[in-house]
């Protein structure tokens, strides 16, 4: 894929407010929250 960093942080920061997260690392640990759920 050619993309640029700036179009990478534009949709990342997109994506982190529709999760209502602000990082990477809160972005993980909803993620493995939610897999968590999905398994039980």
């Amino acid at each position: 894929m050619n993309i640029t960093e700036i179009t990478l942080k534009f949709h990342n920061k997109n994506l982190y407010g529709k999760l209502g997260v602000s990082s990477r690392k809160q972005l993980l640990e909803v993620s493995r929250a939610s897999n968590a759920m999905q398994k039980t």
